[in-house]
Order: C-alpha cells, then structure tokens, then sequence
C-alpha cells in the first residue's frame, strides 16, 4: 500500500468499479493495515468530501478492504487524520541565507 501523499485505485464492488484516493495508509502491529481514502464525487448533504476508513491485510493481494470493526479503531483513525490534518496546516520554517550558503 503507497505511503505517499495520495494515489488514485479503483475499489472494485459488486456494483462496478469506484474511483478513489487514498489519503494515508499505515501499518498496525498484528498484520492489520488501515486505510483513509475518499470516493469520486462522494460528498455529504453539505457538498463536504466524505472520507472512508477500511482495514485490509497487507500479506494479501490484491488488497481487499474490508470494514471497520470497532469504536476504538475509528476513534483512532480519527486522531491520526486529524493529527495528519494539522501537520499538513503547519507553517514551514523559513530558512535564512548568509551570503551563498542557506542556513
């Protein structure tokens, strides 16, 4: 599973394939992987864009998501997006220069 900053897949379900991206995956001690992605034009009464959560084994391929099976899973990948979500808002620190070198 990509650890870049997102990717396109296509989740295939009984109806057809959907097409996503993934937002953050990681990697849980036991063998369980997680991942945060958003469907195609997937958006909520509000027109905000709906983030998904799965779980899928990262020994299998190809990778089958299945769901979410607890309160403390989701309540978890809730503190993960949200601590993602603040990292990505930080301002990046200006770097001074002296001359030709950058400090």
């Amino acid at each position: 599973m990509p650890n870049e900053k997102s990717w396109d897949f296509l989740l295939i379900t009984q109806d057809g394939e959907i097409p996503c991206t993934g937002l953050l995956s990681f990697e849980k001690e036991g063998g369980v992987g997680y991942l945060l992605y958003i469907r195609a034009d997937d958006l909520d009464e509000d027109g905000d864009t709906l983030i998904h959560a799965g779980r899928y084994d990262p020994a299998e391929e190809p990778i089958r998501l299945t769901p979410v099976e607890t309160d403390q899973e989701y309540k978890a990948l809730e503190t993960l997006l949200h601590a993602a979500i603040r990292a990505c808002q930080r301002p990046k620190p200006k770097s001074e220069s002296v001359g030709d070198k950058q400090l």
